[in-house]
């Protein structure tokens, strides 16, 4: 689903070799894991679009964007526990997290450090997808 997304990035890290690395996909333990904790400490279901993107990449760090994988997913929530009080962040890079909105299951990119609405996307796929775009741009 989102391999034609990831090419453009799997294709510079092969230019560093061991400087950069996609991470592994994550195994169903791990996802299941994450989504047991999520429903338990936040009451809240994870979207498929990104549990498919996990099980093709356990999170990224590239060029300054970061998809959070299933490792500390809870304990970056509670590093922006301001914005974390009506979103479920995802991802987020220098200037701007992207993230659900608890209330409605919407999904933005909110401006960092104020917490503003900047861009709504249609899913989490869309989402995702937009990262990765311009994480190569």
């Amino acid at each position: 689903m989102y391999a034609e997304a990831l090419k453009p990035i799997t294709d510079t890290m092969r230019k560093f070799p061991g400087v950069w690395d996609l991470p592994d996909a994550a195994g169903a333990d791990k996802i299941k894991r994450l989504t047991i904790e999520v429903r338990t400490a936040l009451n809240l279901t994870l979207p498929d679009e990104y549990i498919k993107f996990l099980k093709e990449c356990d999170g990224l760090e590239f060029d300054g964007y970061i998809i959070y994988g299933t490792d500390h997913f809870l304990e970056n929530q509670a590093d922006y526990e301001d914005i974390a009080k009506q979103h479920i962040i995802f991802a987020e890079y220098d200037t701007g997290w992207f993230c659900m909105k608890k209330s409605d299951g919407s999904f933005w990119e909110l401006d960092k450090p104020s917490g503003q609405e900047m861009q709504q996307f249609l899913c989490a796929g869309d989402m995702i997808r937009y990262i990765l775009s311009s994480a190569v741009n």
